[in-house]
């Protein structure tokens, strides 16, 4: 027979296990729902995440599916804190690309028509994340003004604008980005990468 001593050690255990796991996924939806209403603000959003990674040592999570935030690693890089794990890397059709295109009056006003038309309800205007989409967003837009979107390499840009969230790590966030590769040609999606460098600050 098994004693019911060990039964009930083993239920309260378990209980345990599941209550503990419960506080810590609550503390971090909190601390996103915080850092999201201040992203704002410059590197805000990267401290909290990287604050949440020191305090439970896993990355942050989002929605109903746990894994790291797929953004986590550029956030933390723009608050100038240093990321414990690698950049998500496009695939290797992505990986070598170079923009063809060159940042000129014509095409910079081509790509912010584009830009316009597109992106702006979730990114903003001026590329802060904060168009009138992204309260209901999440992950949210990512905020072009950072200064390691001044730092990926074409590749990761084109990748991250054609397929959008729907490919890992993102996917597994919830990322409610679109992927452009249907609904815009090569040409236009590098036009629009053009535009958005324009919002790094000078």
């Amino acid at each position: 027979l098994i004693d019911p001593a060990k039964i009930l050690l083993m239920a309260a255990i378990i209980i345990a296990s599941f209550a503990c796991r419960r506080f810590r996924r609550g503390r971090e939806e909190r601390a996103d729902r915080v850092a999201h209403a201040h992203q704002g603000e410059a590197g805000v959003y990267a401290h909290a995440l990287e604050r949440l990674y020191r305090a439970n040592r896993i990355p942050a999570v989002l929605g109903r599916r746990r894994g790291s935030h797929p953004e986590l690693y550029d956030r933390m890089a723009a608050a100038a804190a240093a990321p414990p794990y690698p950049r998500p890397l496009p695939p290797p059709e992505f990986a070598s690309l170079k923009n063809p295109l060159q940042p000129t009056p014509d095409t910079l006003a081509k790509g912010k028509a584009l830009y316009d038309a597109n992106c702006a309800v979730c990114h903003g205007p001026t590329g802060l994340g904060n168009g009138t989409a992204a309260g209901v967003l999440k992950p949210p837009p990512a905020n072009f003004t950072t200064p390691i979107h001044g730092q990926l390499p074409d590749g990761y840009w084109f990748w991250r604008l054609s397929k959008g969230g729907g490919v890992a790590p993102f996917s597994a966030a919830g990322s409610g980005m679109p992927p452009w590769e249907s609904a815009l040609s090569a040409e236009q999606r590098w036009l629009v990468i053009l535009y958005e460098h324009t919002f790094q600050p000078k």
